[in-house]
Order: structure tokens, then C-alpha cells, then sequence
């Protein structure tokens, strides 16, 4: 498994998940694409995410992340991150590499 650190992360072209508060996600990120064009999310750890970092129910983070976040993706273009369901992930259709981000 690949490990980057926070600033090793924000050196790449593809875009991330929150502002100034994007560390709050980054226990959700499971790898980058093997082109280095998108950072892939787990929907379940990004969940988690969202309840912990804003204080909401686990049915307010899955609307969140389910509808709103999903929708607002495409906006973001080629370098917008994906959120998939790792229950479904297989060795055959694994377009990523795994990673670990590293905080100090």
C-alpha cells in the first residue's frame, strides 16, 4: 500500500474533498486511479467522515454524501474525485491503487 503525506497529497492536479477542513476526509480516501487523475473515496468512510466532522446523524451524512456530494461531482470535471461502494470493488474491476495519507 502506498503512503502520502497530507503535503504529498496536495501536490497532485486532482481535486479533493472539503476546503479548509479537507484533513477531516482524508480517512476516507482508499486510492489514487492508476492514471493519477482522480483520488477515490470509500461511501462508507466518508460517511463516518461527515457524522464525525459536522456532528450528524449517520441518515444526514448518507443523504449528504449519497445525493448531494455524488450530484456535484461532474462539476468538478476530469480531475473530480469518485466515491465507490467497496463492497462491490473486485480485483478485476480495481482502478485504483491503494493508499494510506499520513498526518503528521
Amino acid at each position: 500500500m502506498l503512503e502520502y503525506t497530507a503535503e504529498q497529497l496536495e501536490s497532485f492536479e486532482f481535486y479533493l474533498i472539503g476546503d479548509e477542513d479537507r484533513e477531516d476526509y482524508y480517512p476516507a480516501i482508499i486510492g489514487i486511479a492508476k492514471d493519477r487523475g482522480h483520488i477515490a473515496y470509500s461511501f462508507d468512510k466518508l460517511v463516518e467522515c461527515f457524522v464525525r466532522s459536522n456532528n450528524w446523524t449517520k441518515e444526514e451524512a448518507v443523504q449528504w454524501v449519497g445525493h448531494t456530494l455524488l450530484r456535484t461531482l461532474p462539476n468538478y470535471g476530469e480531475t473530480a474525485p469518485v466515491i465507490l461502494d467497496t463492497n462491490t470493488i473486485t480485483a478485476k474491476n480495481k482502478k485504483y491503487d491503494p493508499c494510506k495519507i499520513v498526518l503528521d
